[in-house]
């Protein structure tokens, strides 16, 4: 559904609301409620602002050479790699929200609710592989023959995502249509204030190499040698945002169980974006390890001046000649950047009168 046309259904039950005689489904008076419920994106990004490429998946095969007794194939090799477009939306994710209003009459009321909303993580991944074989037999006479084979290969992984949470106020006028003694549909329409608003970034690749080599002489081994390796990396970041207004639209439909309880359903429309304010790295290790040695844990942050560390965003940021040059105990500055956080949601919950 278009979010248009989901604002203008709103408003034909807004219209339609004021029109209807007042039920005791929806007498004068405040009410609390609770729901819960998931939120689907309504807009995507590429990119992410720099912090994502696109979805990548290498895969190389090579026979560098076969030779037996004299007998050469050189450089056999094949692969592929893909790449794919990496959607990117803070939107969607779990929401939960509690929320108190007030009923002017049985058609008109005002209702402010806090949301609470647990991201779903933006995940995308970028893999390659490769891997080498070569095998030599020659003849040393007598009908006796040797053999060296060796093979290594190399992975590659590196994962990006993306996880938002916030918490934010959601004045909204209220309209009510009552179906009859028990039931009533309603439409909100408000205005979303942000009070806390984070996004949590991970970067995360590792590398493994393993090798092997093997000498025979008529089937019999002279030696067998085999190394590996592995080695990872793994950076957080969390990013603010700036205060930023949003906007949201709903239908519902109420279903009293008594007088004084209801339970609803609702589907609802906001209109949002994360706009970059600031980053901090707060996370930054790598490790390494080998078949031969003892493994290594480096703690790359601890070693990061304020400007490596943290990075201040501006609406409108200018370089000159005479811009001094940065100071490492300073922000670094930058250009901000936005990033939907639009969603289409669907939540279930209970309303008591007071």
């Amino acid at each position: 559904m278009k979010i248009k046309y989901f604002f203008v259904a709103v408003m034909f039950v807004m219209i339609s609301a004021a029109r209807v005689s007042a039920q005791e489904v929806s007498s004068k008076g405040f009410y609390f409620n609770f729901s819960g419920g998931y939120s689907f994106s309504a807009g995507t990004s590429s990119g992410a602002g720099g912090l994502v490429p696109t979805h990548n998946t290498t895969s190389v095969s090579n026979s560098d050479y076969y030779s037996r007794f004299g007998n050469v194939t050189q450089d056999e090799s094949s692969g592929s790699s893909t790449k794919s477009n990496a959607k990117i939306s803070l939107g969607q994710g779990i929401d939960v929200n509690v929320g108190i209003g007030y009923m002017f009459n049985s058609n008109i009321g005002f209702e402010l609710n806090g949301d609470y909303l647990t991201g779903i993580g933006n995940t995308v991944e970028s893999t390659s592989n490769s891997r080498q074989y070569r095998n030599v037999a020659v003849s040393v006479g007598n009908n006796n023959a040797r053999a060296t084979i060796t093979q290594s290969s190399t992975s590659n992984s590196t994962t990006y995502k993306l996880t938002r949470s916030s918490l934010s106020l959601t004045p909204a006028l209220k309209l009510v249509a009552p179906l009859g003694v028990k039931s009533a549909v309603y439409s909100r329409i408000g205005i979303v204030l942000p009070v806390s608003d984070h996004l949590n970034y991970e970067y995360s690749s590792s590398q493994s190499q393993s090798s092997s080599s093997s000498d025979t002489y008529n089937s019999s081994a002279a030696y067998n040698y085999n190394n590996s390796s592995f080695s990872s990396e793994i950076q957080k970041k969390e990013f603010e945002s700036y205060f930023k207004v949003g906007y949201m639209a709903a239908l519902g439909f109420n279903y009293f169980l008594s007088k004084n309880m209801a339970i609803f359903g609702e589907i609802s429309s906001i209109t949002h974006s994360f706009e970059v304010k600031k980053s901090t790295v707060t996370e930054w290790n790598s490790s390494s390890s080998s078949s031969n040695g003892n493994p290594t844990n480096t703690n790359l942050l601890e070693n990061l001046d304020t400007y490596d560390k943290v990075t201040e965003y501006q609406k409108k940021y200018t370089v000159t000649n005479d811009t001094p040059n940065p100071n490492p105990d300073d922000p670094k500055q930058d250009a901000s950047f936005s990033l939907p956080a639009s969603s289409i949601g669907l939540k279930v919950g209970i309303l008591l009168k007071f």
